[in-house]
C-alpha cells in the first residue's frame, strides 16, 4: 500500500506512524495543530512527546483532512471523548473503501456505545480494532511487542497486519472484536486499580487479590 493515514499525532498515534512507515511509502499523521505539525515536518521529532526519538523520513504531519483521500487504511488514535467529532468530520473527505482502524478504548457516554460502534454510526461494520498490553513509548522504539486486531471482515484485519507486521512488532487476528474492544476498556481500568495500590504502597498479596478480582469480574462481563 502507497499511503497510509492516522489521525492524532499524540503517543500512541506518532508511535504506530513510526511502525507503519517501515511498510509503507507515505504515512499521513494528523494533527491538530499547524506548530506540532511543522515542527515534525521540519525536525522530523514530535517535540511534545517523544523529543529524543528521529522519525522515519516519510511521515508527513498535516492539519488538512484532504490529505486522507488517498489513503487505503486509516488509523484513528484520538481520545474517545474525541471520537465521534473526529468521525463526523473524517465521513465528508475520505473514500468509503478505506478501511477504519480504531486504537481508542473507551465508552461514549450517555449512548454507552464502544469506539467500534461509533464508526458503525457514521460507516459500516467492517472495521478494524487494534487493542493490546502495550506501551506507546515502547512501540516508538520498535521494541517487541504483540498486539491484537479484529474485524468481522477478515481481509481488513489481514490487510491492516501487513501493514503493521515488522521483525519486532506482530499482530495477532481474532474474530470477536466486541470482545476485544470490551477486554481492553476493562483491561485499562484493572490497570489503574494496580497502579493505585502500587502508589499506596500496598502489599504484594493485596496487590495480587485485587488483580485477581479484577479478573473475575473481566470474566462476568465477558461471559
Amino acid at each position: 500500500m502507497d499511503k497510509v493515514g492516522i489521525i492524532g499525532a499524540g503517543s500512541l498515534g506518532t508511535a504506530l506512524a513510526q511502525i507503519v512507515a517501515q511498510n509503507v511509502d507515505e504515512v499521513l499523521l494528523v494533527s491538530r495543530r499547524d506548530e506540532l505539525a511543522e515542527t515534525i515536518n521540519s525536525t522530523h521529532i514530535n517535540s511534545e512527546y517523544y523529543p529524543n526519538v528521529k522519525l522515519e523520513e516519510n511521515i508527513i504531519a498535516t492539519v488538512d483532512y484532504n490529505d486522507l483521500k488517498d489513503c487505503g487504511i486509516i488509523f484513528l488514535s484520538v481520545p474517545s471523548s474525541a471520537f465521534r467529532s473526529t468521525l463526523s468530520t473524517l465521513k465528508n473527505y475520505i473514500d468509503s473503501d478505506a478501511i477504519l482502524v480504531t486504537t481508542a478504548k473507551g465508552i461514549e457516554y450517555p449512548s454507552l456505545k464502544t469506539m467500534g460502534k461509533l464508526i458503525e454510526e457514521y460507516f459500516d461494520e467492517d472495521y478494524v480494532a487494534l487493542s493490546g498490553p502495550n506501551f506507546a513509548s515502547e512501540i516508538v522504539l520498535n521494541l517487541e511487542t504483540i498486539s491484537n486486531l479484529a474485524s468481522r471482515n477478515r481481509e481488513n484485519a489481514v490487510k491492516v497486519k501487513e501493514e503493521l507486521s515488522t521483525p519486532n512488532f506482530k499482530m495477532k487476528i481474532i474474530d470477536d472484536v466486541d470482545g476485544l474492544e470490551i477486554c481492553g476498556i476493562i483491561k485499562n481500568i484493572n490497570a489503574i486499580a494496580n497502579g493505585i495500590c502500587e502508589g499506596m504502597n500496598i502489599n504484594e498479596n493485596a496487590r495480587y487479590g485485587i488483580l485477581t478480582k479484577g479478573f473475575e469480574e473481566t470474566k462476568k462481563i465477558v461471559e
